[in-house]
């Protein structure tokens, strides 16, 4: 089952803040804006995504 997530962040250090906008992308979610990702996500893929942004 699919659910619509929004991911809103403020992260001040560059690496970290590229890497998880990258890592957004890569999960198919669309940038609204510089810190806004939009999308749908499988429940199982929404800890996964979680956990691909803290590594």
């Amino acid at each position: 089952m699919s659910v619509l997530v929004w991911i809103l962040y403020d992260i001040s250090a560059d690496p970290r803040r590229n890497k998880v906008a990258k890592t957004c992308k890569q999960y198919g979610l669309i940038r609204v804006q510089k810190s806004v990702f939009l999308g749908k996500l499988e429940r199982n893929r929404f800890d996964e995504l979680a956990e691909a942004c803290l590594a």
